[in-house]
């Protein structure tokens, strides 16, 4: 949190708050007056939305609406924007508080005046990167800061793990593109977060548990929302990219989140083992609730900011980390926390420990493809909506995969043999159980045999296990694709494969519509069972009649029994389950 007098903090917290706002850009200042009412506003995060992240590197953005400036429209690109914000404390005089330096990267102008877009200096290291040296971490980043021609704001990093004078060298073989890349890597390295500060200096940022200000339920508005988790890291995954495996770390009791470091180049070497321990050590740090909040405008709140919330919905006695904040000139401030549910993502946590050894089958040229083809038929009814797609798949790396399927189905939108109007199927992609928003495939179809084809483009993080699910949804009139109908398939490089069958089950139970006339329910419930049968083994037996063989010589009688084993297949996403003559269960190969 930015250094302030106790008077400011006492006037942000009085009934009426009286801003002020002024700057410059370029050489020129201006005021409020200069400003568009309510089209100022700053926003900045260091994680994204999903969980507590480590080496994020994102890029502050500042935008807003300028009027009644004599600015030279084609200049204005490049030039940087040093916005204050003041509060008037009881003595009647404004507090300033520097909210950043910030490039005009995009403007435009229009009646209502120049609207700009800027970005803070994290932006001038998106570089390409030519640096292959050892050295401390610290001087990693200070070489990497001066050949971008951006300040590094610490003096050392002795505060950090894996700080001080411990010498680092990048492993050869690995994805570093610009200098952001490498500041990214640096940061994890050390356990830390990086962001522009206020004096527009690249700030290497450790997560705590120290306090930095206390907001009550009488300053927190709308959009008001907790978690009833604390979020928390004890274990630690990092690919070996020289042997292609992955190792895990872990502190006990083991019970939180797998924090994945994917493939840090500078984690690679003779003492990693201990360097990675000492980033799980500093995740420990990480032990706050989910939160979203709306308040008043403080703008001396800076990212990683440790707040109580007390009274209303909030826990005085748990801590909320600032990961994400909006500041908006007459518009108030949102602040959220993120986080993810250790106990909700336990099982998927130790999935990801079960990489370990799996990107054996990974190689940087080789491209690895999942596949799905439908065991079963599927009829989609007028208004129904049913699962077509259902793939898992992995990543080592970050990666970037295709969805390429096709699909025979077979509409039919006839009454009494007349055909009134097109079947239309509308598809929706999901990956994690989370809906693409913004894009719906949809088609028509009149009576007969048609091919569905789809493609999309997925995004992958390094070292997670993703889950893709497609499903289609039928109006006026139904579908039916054959046993085999649906090929799909998601395909790229750095997805690995692994043999095991990930021990999970999909379950759907269709309960009809059924009348309850006369009847007052207060609840109904259900239940579930699974239970694994074998079939019983019975020895094959064959019987003869008796048959007299009077007055015949023979030496010897052959009989023989012929036996037909029917084994049941139970087809799965990476192999067959099978039940063999003994009357175990084994998996084979596809």
């Amino acid at each position: 949190m930015y250094s302030v007098s106790a008077a400011f903090l006492e006037a942000i917290r009085n009934p009426i708050v009286q801003y002020d706002l002024k700057g410059t850009i370029g050489t020129q200042s201006f005021t409020k007056e200069n400003v568009l009412s309510g089209s100022f506003k700053i926003d900045n995060q260091c994680s994204d939305d999903s969980e507590v992240k480590i080496g994020t590197v994102y890029i502050g953005q500042l935008q807003a609406t300028f009027i009644g400036m004599d600015l030279d429209r084609y200049t204005i690109l490049g030039k940087d924007i040093s916005p204050q914000i003041g509060v008037l404390l009881a003595n009647n005089t404004y507090e300033y508080v520097p909210c950043g330096v910030f490039t005009v990267q995009e403007a435009e102008w229009s009646a209502a005046g120049l609207t700009v877009k800027a970005y803070d200096k994290m932006a001038l290291l998106d570089k390409a990167c030519s640096l292959s040296t050892t050295g401390t971490l610290y001087q990693l980043a200070k070489t990497a800061c001066m050949d971008c021609g951006v300040v590094l704001a610490n003096a050392n990093f002795n505060n950090f793990v894996n700080g001080g004078q411990k010498q680092f060298a990048m492993f050869p073989n690995n994805d570093i593109e610009t200098y952001r890349d490498l500041i990214s890597w640096v940061a994890q390295t050390a356990g830390c977060f990086v962001t522009a500060n206020r004096q527009g200096k690249i700030e290497f940022r450790t997560y705590t548990q120290t306090k930095s200000d206390t907001i009550d339920s009488y300053h927190r508005f709308r959009s008001v929302k907790f978690a009833d988790y604390v979020t928390k890291y004890t274990g630690l995954s990092c690919v070996d990219i020289e042997d292609e495996t992955t190792s895990y770390y872990r502190v006990l009791p083991d019970d939180g989140l797998t924090y994945n470091l994917g493939s840090n180049p500078i984690l690679q070497y003779a003492d990693k083992d201990n360097d990675r321990q000492n980033v799980l050590t500093a995740l420990q740090n990480i032990q706050y609730v989910p939160f979203q909040i709306t308040t008043v405008m403080n703008p001396a709140y800076d990212l990683g900011d440790v707040l109580e919330l007390p009274g209303g919905l909030g826990d005085a006695t748990k801590k909320f980390c600032i990961t994400k904040f909006v500041l908006k000139m007459r518009g108030g401030m949102d602040l959220s926390g993120a986080g993810k549910n250790p106990a909700l993502a336990t099982a998927r946590s130790k999935t990801d420990k079960d990489i370990t050894g799996i990107s054996k089958n990974k190689k940087d040229d080789l491209i690895q493809y999942y596949s799905f083809t439908n065991g079963d038929e599927i009829i989609i009814g007028d208004g129904e909506t049913k699962t077509i797609i259902d793939i898992r798949y992995t990543a080592i790396k970050k990666a970037v995969a295709i969805l390429d399927a096709e699909i025979l189905l077979t509409a039919d939108t006839t009454v009494d043999d007349i055909t009134y109007h097109d079947a239309v199927g509308t598809i929706k992609h999901y990956v994690n159980e989370t809906l693409i928003q913004d894009y719906y495939p949809t088609e028509m179809w009149r009576d007969g045999d048609h091919i569905l084809h789809l493609l999309y483009y997925l995004h992958i993080d390094a070292g997670t296990v993703n889950h893709f699910e497609s499903t289609m949804k039928m109006e006026g009139g139904s579908v039916t694709i054959k046993v085999g109908g649906v090929k799909a398939c998601i395909y790229g490089q750095n997805l690995v494969a692994s043999d095991d069958w990930g021990g999970i089950l999909r379950i759907t139970e269709e309960v009809p519509m059924f009348a309850m006339k006369k009847m007052t329910v207060q609840s109904a419930t259900d239940s579930a069972a699974v239970t694994c049968t074998v079939p019983e083994i019975i020895a094959p037996v064959d019987e003869a009649d008796l048959f007299s063989m009077k007055k015949l010589q023979f030496e010897s009688v052959d009989d023989s029994i012929d036996m037909i084993a029917i084994i049941p297949n139970r087809k799965t996403e990476s192999g067959v389950l099978r039940i063999t003559e003994d009357g175990n269960i084994r998996k084979v190969d596809s």
